[in-house]
């Protein structure tokens, strides 16, 4: 019987074999190897053998990074990834990370002038250097007479979302865009993002707009992250039905309208360290776990009253708004969280928004654990008797009290105690107090509490000194 032909793969794994070292593993390892690498490293793969030479081009991870350092401006990093992802074709991408960390800096700063001498450089040491590279070395010496076409060159933003079309026809499950930049990068609004297969999405640097944040044809993703510096200004909507983890942080809203966002499969929200307006939060019923901390200069702030609504018109945090969303609630953040299980709460003294909302306070039907800062403390606790009294199942409360916990209270106008009893969860036997140091603040929290026959446990940030016998004489447990 004839010996059994060996395939075409088996020849090549074989003819690797005998050469031993890393030729002798599989193409499925070497696309993972490769897949580590950033793409221009990558690339350079493909002079090692024949066998080689095509293997980048079938890693499923895009790593994209624009810096002066590997780049030296903009103009090459752009005909780079150009020239990428025209020989590389639609091979299937499961991430797609773009990344800018200095690159256009340098060009802002007039520094073009040593990419064009370091192309002349190039072109004066290769003689192998292609007509392409000849015809962009005589373009840019044309480039000083007209500025628009410079200005246009040295963007380093320009081709964005060109490349994320081209992440969406290899059917990219990741897509990662940061920038940091000081410039932003500005989304088209023109179309929004259609994928059958985008799961996550993070970004950083970017002016959205409110197309863009339309995610109806995106029916698989799961996970959205905006961090740092992404600019919400013109959105007025986010839109995702199946989305189950939004992360906002360090992010800017308008200042003349609230954003809404509309997510009722929602898990997990953080929403934390932005300014402008606070988002309006459509119904979660899926919500379990939800941390809202508004930044300092959020514009949802008053020093006229307790809950806002002061009826100073000069005052903008409660007349500041033009676009007003039409809605039947009144409550902009806990309406939308009333379904969670777990809420972290936390706002600076004059940020009135969770005080405002408790007006038409919902019931927190399922919340099990609840963090608050002094936030809830003024005017007798009615802000925090008003949550325990919509809480009927809430079991762990912890509560984060700092220096300014005194001012606040020290400042108060109405000094009539809350005598009457609130009717709270039968679960909830102990509260956590977190602060400093043991002071008038942390003994009025554990004599109204102990008018509710729950316990407080003190915990100071400073655990190495000694108990202080003024927080024992208090009856509070150090």
């Amino acid at each position: 019987m004839p010996p059994r032909r060996r395939s075409w793969k088996g020849k090549k794994m074989a003819e690797a074999s005998k050469e031993g070292g890393i030729n002798a593993l599989p193409d499925e390892l070497l696309q993972h190897i490769l897949s580590l690498l950033s793409a221009d490293e990558a690339v350079k793969t493909c002079v090692l053998s024949r066998r080689w030479r095509h293997l980048w081009k079938s890693t499923d991870v895009l790593r994209l990074a624009a810096d002066t350092g590997s780049w030296k401006g903009s103009k090459r990093f752009k005909k780079f990834v150009n020239h990428l992802v025209l020989f590389r074709g639609s091979s299937p991408l499961r991430e797609f990370d773009l990344e800018f960390s200095s690159c256009g800096e340098k060009d802002e700063r007039g520094d073009d002038s040593g990419e064009d001498e370091s192309d002349d450089d190039r072109g004066e040491d290769e003689s192998d250097d292609d007509s392409d590279d000849e015809s962009d070395e005589h373009s840019d010496d044309g480039e000083s007479d007209d500025d628009s076409d410079e200005d246009e060159d040295s963007n380093p933003f320009q081709c964005v979302m060109m490349w994320v079309m081209y992440a969406l026809i290899c059917q990219v499950q990741v897509l990662k865009i940061h920038n940091f930049n000081e410039r932003y990068i500005e989304i088209d609004g023109g179309m929004p993002l259609v994928s059958q297969h985008l799961t996550k999405i993070e970004l950083s640097g970017i002016v959205l707009k409110e197309c863009f944040l339309n995610f109806s044809s995106c029916p698989a993703l799961k996970e959205l992250y905006f961090t740092k510096n992404c600019c919400f200004h013109s959105v007025k909507k986010i839109f995702s039905q199946s989305m189950q983890c939004l992360r906002i942080f360090c992010c800017q809203f308008s200042e003349c309208h609230r954003t809404l966002i509309y997510a009722p499969s929602l898990i997990t929200l953080f929403l934390e360290g932005f300014w402008g307006r606070t988002p309006f939060l459509e119904r979660m019923p899926s919500l379990v776990e939800a941390s809202i901390r508004p930044h300092q200069d959020c514009n949802d702030w008053c020093s006229n009253t307790y809950a806002g609504n002061c009826e100073d018109e000069h005052c903008d945090g409660c007349h500041g708004m033009i676009d007003k969303i039409d809605n039947d609630s009144k409550c902009v953040l806990l309406g939308g969280l009333s379904e969670a299980k777990s809420l972290k709460l936390i706002a600076g003294p004059e940020i009135f928004i969770f005080r405002s909302d408790l007006r038409c306070c919902p019931m927190f039907s399922k919340l099990k654990s609840l963090l608050l800062n002094e936030w809830c403390l003024p005017s007798n606790f009615w802000a925090l008797a008003c949550i325990l009294e919509h809480s009927p199942v809430l079991r762990k409360l912890t509560l984060q009290i700092s220096k300014e916990a005194k001012s606040m209270m020290e400042t108060e106008e109405n000094d009539n105690p809350l005598w009457k009893r609130a009717a709270i969860s039968e679960h909830l036997k102990v509260v956590k107090v977190h602060c400093k140091e043991v002071d008038e603040v942390v003994y009025k929290i554990g004599k109204w509490l102990s008018t509710l026959d729950i316990k407080v446990v003190v915990k100071r940030r400073n655990q190495s000194q000694k108990r202080l016998k003024t927080g024992l004489s208090m009856g509070l447990q150090v």
